[in-house]
């Protein structure tokens, strides 16, 4: 793979990583993820299409009308993003999944907005991988990636600039481990950075851990996502921490109303009170403040706070809880970089 030791991959090509500046490392811009969707949970109707009018419906249960779930508007996104560039922002890592992403749409975006945009790509979860993905030895699963690391994208020339998200669930199903072996394994090829999907009140990062430090994946070259939800259980992301990966706290401002019964995101004070606690204890150097935004009831257009809400809103909590400026650029510059130079 060329040498881009001190850049990053960006869909616009490589850029130097001291011009990252301040880093989402994981969100989503453009992606159609419609068929993960199911019917209506509350039993209830629901509106056709999310609007101004009809996002606080929709809100109520997200997963119950699909449009939510498609962010296909090349202009809106660009548009969106201008706030996160006004309060300071500059990069933003789209970690869609192959099936559900668009390249070219990227492209488009980074060109309107300004942003630097970063795309992952892999498989997702299970239900979502093709049908003969076990058919495929992991060698092939990761050569697909790899190649798309040194040569783009089919013909588009845009490449990945990291891995993921690599969807796992709860629990870790045989397919999964099967993918994340070879993902593994175009990790080390490539020298990317893989972040993982850990399903959110599912408890298995170790489990995740695991299977990747098997396969030879230094842990300063992983991102575990999802940790917001584990602020319940500070020695189960404590032990995560000590062995030296990276967690992502990456759902702020997830104001989903039902999630799924007995199931609740916690607040955004609740999560930056355990982020301060964590950089108290010394682990700021392994924490990432993220958003997740994949869904239109979270951008400013339906109502939502938008791909600024971290530095908006959530910074001046951390500020008002201890934590430092060096604390935070740790966290939204330095973390990102060291995660998405390749060496």
């Amino acid at each position: 793979m060329e040498d881009l030791d001190g850049r990053v991959e960006t869909v616009l090509g490589p850029v130097s990583a001291a011009d990252l500046g301040p880093t989402l490392l994981h969100e989503h811009v453009i992606c159609d993820m419609r068929t993960l969707m199911g019917s209506p949970r509350t039993g209830g109707s629901m509106p056709d299409e999310v609007t101004l009018q009809t996002a606080a419906e929709v809100r109520w249960d997200p997963f119950g009308l699909p449009d939510n779930y498609l962010l296909d508007d090349r202009e809106l996104a660009a548009v969106e993003l201008q706030q996160f560039l006004r309060l300071g922002g500059k990069t933003v890592v789209d970690c869609t999944p192959s099936r559900y992403r668009d390249p070219q749409a990227l492209r488009s975006v980074a060109e309107q907005s300004g942003a630097n945009i970063v795309m992952g790509g892999g498989h997702y979860l299970e239900k979502s991988h093709p049908r003969d993905l076990l058919k495929q030895s992991t060698a092939e699963i990761a050569q697909e990636f790899v190649s798309e690391a040194q040569n783009g994208v089919g013909d588009t020339g845009i490449r990945p600039g990291i891995i993921g998200e690599i969807g796992t669930g709860a629990p870790v199903t045989e397919a999964e481990v099967h993918v994340l072996r070879a993902m593994a394994a175009a990790q080390i090829e490539t020298e990317l950075c893989l972040t993982v999907h850990v399903h959110p009140w599912g408890k298995q990062g170790h489990r995740v851990l695991d299977v990747l430090f098997e396969e030879g994946v230094a842990p300063d070259r992983i991102v575990l996502n999802h940790s917001f939800v584990d602020i319940d259980d500070p020695d189960y992301v404590e032990s995560l921490l000590q062995r030296g990966a990276t967690l992502g706290y990456d759902m702020f401002g997830f104001d989903h109303s039902l999630f799924r019964v007995g199931r609740y995101p916690p607040s955004d004070f609740d999560v930056a009170s355990e982020v301060a606690r964590l950089v108290e204890a010394g682990y700021r150097s392994q924490l990432i403040l993220s958003q997740d935004i994949c869904v239109k009831t979270r951008m400013i257009a339906f109502g939502g706070w938008g791909y600024g809400h971290i530095l908006a809103h959530v910074v001046p909590v951390l500020g008002q809880l201890g934590v430092s400026d060096a604390d935070l650029s740790e966290m939204l510059e330095g973390n990102p970089r060291r995660l998405l130079v390749v060496r």
